[in-house]
């Protein structure tokens, strides 16, 4: 009996000793919430970065860059057009070539240049003695424009399934947790850049907003490369075109074959029909 109180003591004291031993693993899993929250800090200064600028764009269009009300109807639709199709671009370029570590990266880094540009497109409209003389500041201002919209998309494409490369330890709680609060996130953005952002460059001048907007994606790119090293990175995974059109030849291919084989059933019961029907006519003449 006391060898048996003493065995189920050492038990016991290995279980407590392998609950403690299991605390290392409860702390690496809290650190590995720390990618997560930097991806989701970068996610709403990006977004408020992105609607501050498509908040009061017309206004500014028309007022600072002293364009047609219709002209800048027209870039305000091209620009979030070209936004949303640069996405499919920034999509295949990260599967094919980049990563996609390194297309948000890219991406964030292209944003801040467009930002700074039409920061820069507000600070010389601003200028008194270059106010007459709209030659320089316009077409600053739609190449930032242009700029914007080819940095965020990649970003847009890409920066949702890097965050779900994140978890791929985790279990289904912690992935609707994740993307619960990334689409909060997204609402919480919106909501500081249609009130907070849009009222300062109403109230006070757009060299303010814009100023706000160029420190927000400067840091949001730099909260973005805090984690580098924690990132969960996969490599390219191939040409995504070369993939698609391999897929389609393969179908293709494989129905010429099945059309080749039902040709050669067919034609071979059509040659061995007009035996068969004379074996029949014989056997009711017997």
């Amino acid at each position: 009996m006391r060898s048996i109180s003493a065995l189920n003591g050492s038990q016991t004291r290995q279980l407590q000793h392998s609950s403690v031993l299991h605390l290392p693993s409860q702390t690496r899993r809290q650190n590995s919430f720390f990618p997560l929250i930097c991806i989701l800090l970068t996610v709403v200064l990006e977004r408020i970065t992105f609607y501050g600028i498509l908040a009061n764009l017309l206004l500014f269009l028309i007022n600072e860059s002293k364009l047609s009300q219709s002209v800048s109807i027209g870039i305000v639709f091209a620009f979030t057009g070209l936004a949303w199709l640069m996405s499919t671009v920034g999509g295949i370029i990260a599967d094919s070539y980049s990563g996609r570590y390194n297309a948000v990266w890219g991406s964030l880094l292209i944003y801040v240049t467009g930002v700074g540009m039409i920061f820069a497109s507000a600070l010389t409209s601003e200028d008194r003695k270059l106010r007459t003389s709209p030659k320089f500041y316009q077409p600053v201002a739609l190449l930032a424009l242009l700029v914007i919209s080819i940095g965020e998309g990649a970003y847009k494409a890409n920066v949702t399934a890097f965050g779900g490369d994140q978890l791929q330890t985790q279990d289904d709680v912690i992935y609707r947790r994740f993307f619960n609060w990334y689409y909060w996130s997204i609402n919480v953005a919106s909501f500081i850049a249609y009130s907070g952002i849009a009222y300062v460059e109403q109230e006070k001048t757009f060299i303010w907003g814009f100023g706000i907007l160029l420190g927000c994606i400067i840091l949001a790119s730099a909260i973005f490369c805090i984690c580098r090293s924690r990132y969960i990175s996969h490599p390219p995974s191939g040409h995504i075109l070369k993939k698609m059109y391999n897929i389609i030849k393969e179908a293709r291919q494989k129905k010429k074959d099945e059309a080749t084989r039902y040709g050669e059933v067919t034609e071979l019961n059509n040659v061995h029909l007009p035996v068969l029907s004379c074996k029949i006519g014989e056997a009711r003449q017997i």
